[in-house]
């Protein structure tokens, strides 16, 4: 697939994913194992490939074990970043990008226990606001509505739900896909939740004798920068096994439910980490509980330098 002035192409073996270019400074073509950083990501096969440029660009690759691994890029930034995406309960068989103006289409064929569905990823604009609120997989919008009706995807099974910007109890469907809302609202979202997980690598910081890796270290702290967020599904901690919810307490005011954020920039607060020379940082979200736009992790390191 083309992309700005190069192209991406699978190798012959499915496992490796390389970049097509122009040299900078010379008349002939260099092509870059542009998987290297990341070799796992795609080990597992490549089946189906496409690209998204607007907003940017993003290489999709479908896995044979139906998962996704997107690749953006930015070769001016020095940007290349891999996210894998996997669906719970759904394997994606195929993938296509058509261009739009403000944000290509990314559609998706999804095969659902037997039963494919197209699906298309939300705008990021939907993502980014409570009123939309398009973070549930699988979603479906309906408007000026009391009940769900006729979702037989996800026919008895507990769905989320957000109304009016307002996130509600968890609903189970019958067998038919209908559950009742107890209320009338103007636009509804219901889907399955899915959680977006990030570790950060090897930290070098607060070393006085040389690099921190294989030093005796800690993670006593850490300060995220958010825009346009809900803080009620983000949990952090030293690693996925010890995470715990951000502090209750804002600017000197308890956080009501579903409190949303245009920017958030507090004080470090503590995590609870062992000493460790691996220790790590790591964020886990829920998307059902509302937008999150992670901007930057500050995290306050102490290292026992050459200490046992």
């Amino acid at each position: 697939v083309e992309h700005g002035d190069g192209l991406f192409f699978v190798g012959r073996g499915r496992r490796r994913l390389y970049e097509l270019s122009m040299v900078a400074t010379g008349t002939r073509f260099e092509t870059t194992d542009v998987s290297r950083l990341n070799p796992a990501a795609y080990r597992g096969g490549v089946a189906r490939v496409d690209i998204q440029m607007h907003p940017e660009t993003r290489h999709y690759a479908v896995m044979d074990d139906g998962t996704i691994t997107l690749l953006t890029f930015e070769r001016r930034d020095e940007v290349v970043a891999v996210t894998q995406i996997e669906i719970a309960g759904g394997l994606v068989e195929d993938v296509c990008v058509l261009p739009n103006t403000d944000q290509d289409d990314v559609y998706l064929i999804v095969n659902r226990s037997g039963s494919r569905f197209v699906e298309r990823f939300a705008k990021e604009a939907d993502q980014m606001s409570k009123s939309t609120c398009a973070l549930l997989d699988g979603h479906k919008v309906l408007t000026s509505v009391s009940s769900i009706t006729g979702a037989t995807r996800f026919a008895g099974q507990t769905v989320q739900v957000w109304a009016d910007g307002v996130r509600l109890a968890d609903k189970t469907l019958d067998g038919s896909g209908n559950a009742a809302l107890g209320a009338t609202y103007a636009r509804v979202v219901y889907g399955k939740a899915y959680t977006a997980d990030y570790k950060s690598v090897k930290l070098a910081y607060a070393a006085q004798l040389g690099d921190a890796v294989g030093q005796t270290k800690q993670v006593r702290g850490a300060g995220l920068v958010l825009a346009n967020s809900c803080l009620d599904g983000i949990s952090v901690g030293p690693d996925f096994s010890h995470l715990e919810a951000l502090p209750d307490v804002v600017n000197g005011a308890a956080r009501t439910d579903n409190q949303f954020f245009a920017h958030y920039d507090q004080n470090i607060f503590p995590i609870n980490s062992e000493w460790d020379t691996d220790a790590r940082f790591a964020v886990r979200i829920n998307s059902a509980e509302g937008p999150v736009t992670m901007q930057g992790i500050v995290l306050d390191v102490e290292t026992r330098d050459g200490a046992a």
